[in-house]
């Protein structure tokens, strides 16, 4: 009698421990498509931020133009 509530034991460790991996590696699959999609994400906003970057930087360049227009304008007017 004991060694068949100790196979039935082992028989329901071992069916625990199979839903537990199977549920477990569900997981990680799910993590994985996670892990990828915001890979994806971060790219496309490195991307954009370069955008950005650049467009300051060309906008700085034409503040500066437009200051040394302006300072000129000045010292023609005085």
């Amino acid at each position: 009698m004991s060694k068949n509530v100790l196979v039935i034991g082992l028989t329901l460790l071992v069916f625990i421990s199979l839903g537990y991996g199977f549920r477990q590696r569900k997981v990680a699959t799910e993590a994985v498509q996670q892990k990828e999609e915001l890979e994806k994400l971060v790219s496309e906003h490195q991307a954009r931020a370069e955008a950005y970057q650049k467009m300051a930087e060309v906008a700085q360049q034409e503040a500066l133009v437009q200051r040394t227009i302006c300072e000129e304008q000045l010292k023609n007017c005085k």
